[in-house]
C-alpha cells in the first residue's frame, strides 16, 4: 500500500507532468468521492493536491466554507465536499483549484483516481434535485460510465457561486 504522502506526491507529479499538453488533449481529470457522488475535476484547473492537515479555521468565515489554506502566499477558502465530522482531517486531502474569478479548494476523503474524459460514456443533464444536492458546487455535465455517474465540476461557475452573497 502506498503511503499517504507518496500518493499525494504521485498525484502532484501526474498533474504537473511535462506532457501536460497530452493530458489536456485527452481531457485528464481527477475523480474525488463526495457526499453527492463522484466529482470530476479537470486537470487544467488543479493547482495542487495537499494534505488536509494544512486546513486552518477562520472566525466568521461563511458557513459554506470549512476553513482556509495558505499556499504560496495565496489564501484559499476550502469547501468540505466529502469529509464527515467523525473522520480525521489529517487523513483527508485538499485539491486547490484556480478559476478565472478566484481560487478555492475542496476538502475530501478517500483515494482520488484519474480518468480521461474522452474514454467515458454518454453525458446527460443533471436534474434540479441533483444540482441542489451539489450546492454550492456547480456541475458542468454528468457522465454515465459503467461504474456509475460522474459529475464534472464547472470550476468557474462554482467560483462565482462561492463569491455570491448568501
Amino acid at each position: 500500500m502506498i503511503h499517504h504522502e507518496q500518493r499525494l506526491a504521485w498525484l502532484e507529479k501526474l498533474i504537473k507532468q511535462e506532457s501536460a499538453s497530452y493530458a489536456t488533449e485527452r481531457k485528464a481529470a481527477l475523480i474525488i468521492d463526495t457526499k453527492a457522488g463522484s466529482l470530476v475535476v479537470p486537470f487544467p484547473a488543479i493547482k495542487q493536491v495537499i494534505p488536509g492537515k494544512r486546513l486552518h479555521s477562520l472566525p466568521f468565515i461563511p458557513q459554506k466554507f470549512c476553513g482556509v489554506v495558505d499556499f504560496e502566499g495565496t489564501l484559499y477558502a476550502i469547501v468540505n465536499v466529502g469529509v464527515h465530522e467523525d473522520e480525521a482531517v489529517e487523513l483527508s486531502k485538499i485539491v486547490l483549484l484556480e478559476g478565472d474569478v478566484c481560487s478555492f479548494g475542496l476538502l475530501f476523503g478517500g483515494t482520488p483516481n484519474v480518468i480521461y474524459l474522452d474514454e467515458v460514456g454518454d453525458t446527460q443533464r443533471l436534474t434540479t434535485e441533483e444540482r441542489a444536492r451539489l450546492s454550492p458546487l456547480v456541475a458542468q455535465e454528468q457522465f454515465i460510465s459503467p461504474n456509475g455517474s460522474l459529475i464534472l465540476l464547472d470550476v468557474n461557475a462554482t467560483a462565482a457561486a462561492l463569491l455570491a452573497p448568501e
